[in-house]
């Protein structure tokens, strides 16, 4: 159980990079998906929640209960609300809570208790780069614009992560 702790945050970020802004058939669907359905965002959060929650217990299996293991469970549990799950992406696409988060998250990682904090943070900030930005949500609500991804969906990607 401990050998799967040490390599969750390898994988986790093999596979984001992976992922990250690839253009293949499987990720266009990905991004329409999150991009034109509420469901589908709300899926995502729920998995981003599952992963963190497989490695709190993961974490307790093998370390036993703490206060800060209960920390982050608490902070793991908050994004069953998807209005706040959904403001924290949105504040994470922000170039100094980003920054500030990365503190965060290298500074927990040096204590060794508080590594599922910053097991927790780091796959909330991993899940954040899979998300649709809020300008590009706004912006579907136009018609025009609306139409134009809707014709062009190879344009969505480029779109995506600019807006």
């Amino acid at each position: 159980m401990q050998m799967f702790l040490h390599f969750y945050p390898a994988i986790l970020t093999m596979l984001s990079m992976y992922c990250y802004r690839r253009d293949s058939c499987w990720m266009q669907k990905f991004y329409r998906r999150m991009t034109f359905s509420v469901s589908a965002r709300k899926l995502f959060i729920l998995l981003m929640m599952l992963l963190s929650l497989s490695f709190n217990f993961c974490y307790l299996q093998s370390y036993g209960a703490d206060w800060f293991l209960a920390l982050a469970s608490l902070l793991c549990l908050s994004m069953f609300s998807f209005r706040i799950s959904e403001r924290g992406i949105y504040r994470l696409h922000e170039r100094i809570s980003t920054g500030l988060t990365f503190v965060v998250m290298l500074t927990c990682v040096v204590e060794p208790r508080i590594w599922p904090l910053s097991m927790n943070l780091f796959i909330f900030m991993a899940g954040s780069m899979f998300y649709p930005s809020e300008e590009l949500i706004r912006r579907l609500e136009e018609p025009d614009f609306f139409s134009k991804i809707a014709a062009c969906p190879a344009s969505l990607i480029s779109g995506y992560y600019s807006c």
